[in-house]
């Protein structure tokens, strides 16, 4: 017993660390848990729009024009990001998507975290949306 008692004095600096380490690992991991907690896959999207929540599309507006989701809208995300009560309703569920994911996914907890709106986006956006063969369509203003 006595030699563990000394290795443990004689490393308490190297246990300290250990034990930090240990602990933000944990912080990260309980990070990204939560930040989950708003994104969806495409699939689960298509049936969140099937109940009744908007989708709306915050690429580029000509990428929208191109080919976007059957039932999204375009809207800009800095105007959505700066005066979010012009766009959205409180009681309402939106789903945004982009071209990857990052932007939506930061705009939907922007909104969720700041404004309380019932936020959430598309894993990895438009793309994770067609490899899903969901309905599409071109056009639109």
């Amino acid at each position: 017993m006595d030699p563990i008692i000394q290795f443990i004095s004689e490393q308490s600096i190297l246990i300290s660390a250990i034990i930090v380490v240990v602990a933000l690992i944990i912080q990260e991991i309980l990070a990204d848990k939560k930040g989950a907690e708003s994104e969806l896959t495409a699939e689960e999207s298509a049936v969140m729009c099937f109940k009744g929540a908007k989708l709306i599309d915050i690429r580029d507006k000509e990428d929208y024009r191109t080919l976007h989701a059957d039932t999204a809208i375009w809207s800009n995300p800095t105007q959505l990001e700066m005066h979010p009560e012009k766009n959205l309703k409180s009681d309402k569920t939106y789903i945004f998507y982009c071209s990857d994911g990052v932007k939506s996914g930061e705009l939907a907890n922007l909104l969720r975290r700041k404004s309380g709106y019932k936020t959430f986006f598309i894993a990895q956006g438009f793309p994770a949306w067609t490899a899903a063969d969901l309905k599409t369509k071109s056009g639109g203003s």
